[in-house]
């Protein structure tokens, strides 16, 4: 059971980071601008006590598909240190909408959903071997170059393991010149069934911004309580489109 909450933990954090909030574990409401593309190529860390999963790499794609509305898919490669297993991991694909648009009072809001496909092998490790389903709601409000977000929802696991379990997460976060941007969050896991501690832990990290579409993502954290003792994450961002693609925001 311990090494299945680790593995839904990881895929979690994995499943989230890789939206727009990258690169961190809280996920920001904006989708990516219409008929624009997002390609990102990453590596995520998470160890817990003698468990150790990386993912060496994982690729991400977003698409503006209409005004307002983003479509994801994220494809793993899975480094298990505890089974000594590398291989495709779990396939997560979804779609993200702004439902309402940032105002002078009123925050921009995004829901979306999700769905984890447990496409890896489960008995080598490389897999939760049950489909997850992520049904979240995400909140932003700027403040010139400072932004806030956060929000959660819950995990949904439709398997023989029922360990289903909510998550939450905000980020502070500033622009410092024009390329460099940098933030702190922190965020928490709630089971459901098992009973098992929540997780809570923090993150601090930011990216640096060579062109207005190339950008290096860097993030590193550890737990406040719970079983967490790293987090990491390091990635590079590639925005395909009009210029407005390297501004994440509702249209």
């Amino acid at each position: 059971m311990r090494i299945i909450i680790t593995a839904a933990i990881f895929f979690a954090v994995l499943a989230v980071s890789a939206h727009a909030g990258v690169p961190f574990i809280t996920d920001d409401p904006a989708p990516i601008d219409y008929r624009c593309w997002e390609i990102i190529a990453g590596s995520q860390i998470l160890k817990t006590g003698s468990l150790f999963f990386e993912t060496a790499p994982h690729i991400e794609a977003n698409y503006g598909a209409v005004h307002n509305i983003e479509l994801h898919l994220l494809v793993p490669m899975l480094i298990n240190s505890t089974t000594r297993s590398y291989g495709l991991s779990d396939i997560e694909s979804g779609i993200k909408a702004c439902v309402i648009k940032e105002g002078n009072t009123v925050p921009e809001i995004s829901a979306s959903i999700a769905v984890l496909f447990p496409t890896g092998n489960h008995s080598r490790g490389l897999g939760t071997g049950q489909i997850f389903l992520l049904l979240p709601l995400w909140l932003q409000k700027t403040f010139g170059p400072l932004s806030a977000y956060g929000g959660g929802g819950y995990w949904l696991s439709i398997g023989p393991s029922s360990e289903s379990f909510w998550l939450f997460g905000t980020v502070a976060q500033g622009d410092w010149g024009e390329k460099l941007s940098l933030g702190a969050e922190v965020y928490l896991y709630a089971f459901k069934q098992s009973g098992a501690p929540t997780d809570v832990a923090f993150n601090v990290g930011g990216s640096y911004a060579f062109t207005e579409t190339r950008q290096l993502l860097l993030s590193i954290g550890t737990g406040i309580a719970g079983k967490i003792d790293l987090s990491a994450y390091a990635g590079f961002r590639v925005l395909i489109g009009t210029p407005e693609a390297a501004i994440l925001h509702c249209r």
